[in-house]
């Protein structure tokens, strides 16, 4: 097994080190999420993408599939959300501040905290 280290961090007082293997790819493309549900001290969270438009009964419907159910803990769910805000935070920051300077590139680099 091949790892690759590709955050390396301070969580307060604590470093840690976040590794992938090199043999398999853990990205999955979503364009969204739907539907969260809670139980027993658990949240799942399913990511899906949109497949195609059908037409049901004369209606367009948008055919959307779950590529992946996300299952964590409570406070696990709770820290993910404050990450991910405060994170589209600081990339619409990091954006702006390109778009003011002139910058035709859309990619930013953020800390992987």
């Amino acid at each position: 097994m091949t790892e690759r280290l590709i955050a390396d961090v301070m969580e307060g007082e604590r470093r840690v080190r976040l590794y992938e293997e090199t043999a398999r790819s853990l990205e999955t493309f979503m364009e969204g999420m739907q539907g969260i549900s809670v139980s027993g001290g658990f949240v799942k969270l399913n990511c899906y993408s949109t497949a195609q438009q059908e037409v049901v009964d004369g209606t367009p419907v948008e055919r959307r599939e779950v590529q992946t159910r996300l299952v964590m803990p409570l406070n696990t769910f709770i820290a993910c959300a404050g990450f991910m805000q405060r994170m589209a935070i600081e990339i619409q920051n990091r954006l702006q501040e390109q778009q003011n300077a002139g910058a035709a590139d859309d990619s930013v680099t953020v800390p992987n905290d």
